[in-house]
């Protein structure tokens, strides 16, 4: 894949006719994928329980953002806990600030 001119993205494929013991004769034969993202994105997440009792649990979550634009970026991040039902049971929030092309932990 490459990027063309005026914000265009181009996907080249090439599959040569071949003929295998597997009856494939070319093409994709597979799942396949194109991801577009955001230029910015949450990059790594992941949560902790520091300490847990059978009455109450604490949680650390963090999380990485990354910014792939040419300028810094704030942001607010928004975790919600849910229960067995879907219910949200508690929200953490807070904010952060990453530079230009540059990732950040909160």
């Amino acid at each position: 894949m490459f990027y063309g001119e005026g914000g265009q993205s181009v996907q080249r494929l090439h599959s040569a006719h071949r003929k295998t013991d597997y009856s494939f004769y070319g093409g994709i034969y597979r799942d396949a994928w194109l991801r577009i993202s955001s230029p910015t994105y949450i990059e790594r997440a992941y949560w902790t329980t520091p300490a847990v009792s059978a009455q109450a649990a604490a949680l650390a979550v963090h999380a990485q953002v990354r910014n792939e634009t040419g300028t810094a970026r704030h942001f607010t991040l928004t975790h919600e806990i849910l229960d067995p039902q879907g219910k949200v049971v508690a929200t953490l929030s807070g904010a952060i600030e990453v530079g230009a092309n540059a990732s950040a932990w909160i």
